[in-house]
């Protein structure tokens, strides 16, 4: 067996528990102790897609790959840090790790339009341009919630946070 091939196996391991944990997550109660444990599991699962991910696209010479494997694990590590931040107050208090990772993944999808834009008659270019599209409207709602923790239920914002 290839290095390549044991961690495309750690990928599909990885991935396959992500797919498989994740509507189990959504469906138990919101803040229960099985809510969180399975929401644990999808976002370490994760973690393990993108290591992985990280480790084969060199070796393919993929860049696409890369800059989809930085962007998913983004949407995961986003998720999962505003649980434990929900209660900033204003953006100072922001903590280095968030920053660091947000601008990783601005750099990433700068790259993304770049390569969306150069191969826009492709399929890759129209799923680029997607995935930057969707990472930018994600990133505009977590920074809504955690910047305006007290409007939250006032607005449509509050149905994917508080559903």
């Amino acid at each position: 067996m290839t290095f390549f091939n044991f961690i495309l196996i750690i990928h599909i391991i990885c991935g396959f528990t992500a797919f498989i944990v994740a509507p189990i997550a959504m469906a138990v109660k919101k803040g229960s102790a099985a809510h969180r444990k399975w929401g644990k599991i999808f976002f370490w699962a994760m973690c393990g897609v993108c290591a992985a991910a990280l480790i084969m696209a060199p070796m393919h010479k993929n860049l696409f790959l890369t800059l989809v494997a930085v962007f998913s694990f983004y949407m995961a590590f986003s998720g999962y840090r505003v649980l434990y931040r929900k209660n900033l107050q204003n953006w100072r208090q922001v903590a280095f790790i968030d920053w660091f990772v947000v601008s990783i993944n601005a750099l990433f999808s700068l790259a993304l339009i770049y390569l969306g834009i150069k191969t826009i008659n492709s399929a890759f270019g129209v799923i680029s341009l997607v995935s930057v599209f969707s990472d930018c409207l994600t990133v505009c709602v977590i920074s809504f919630h955690l910047f305006n923790p007290q409007n939250r239920k006032a607005n449509g914002f509050s149905v994917i946070w508080e559903a």
